[in-house]
């Protein structure tokens, strides 16, 4: 299984299917039961940190650059529909 290192956290993951991902992107949280996925958990805001894990991954993948762009043309062509 694939995984994306950041500092001193490695989350595992795997991608089904092919085409632009939408919902098919599994990940490992980090020191789940039966995971491979490791790091340290912030006392203090663990929620941010699996956010933020969730978020390095999409920029690992390449995933949030993509839809950035598909916002960006999708406001332009809704900007530009006939009224």
């Amino acid at each position: 299984m694939p995984s994306h290192e950041k500092r001193d956290v490695r989350i595992r993951h795997e991608m089904v299917g092919s085409g632009f991902p939408l919902l098919c992107i599994t990940m490992d949280q980090r020191n789940a039961n039966g995971g491979e996925s490791t790091g340290p958990i912030p006392a203090r805001d663990p929620w941010g940190a699996f956010a933020d894990d969730q978020l390095g991954l999409m920029d690992h993948l390449g995933i949030r650059k993509k839809a950035q762009s598909i916002d960006q043309v999708s406001a332009f062509l809704k900007s530009h529909q006939p009224a």
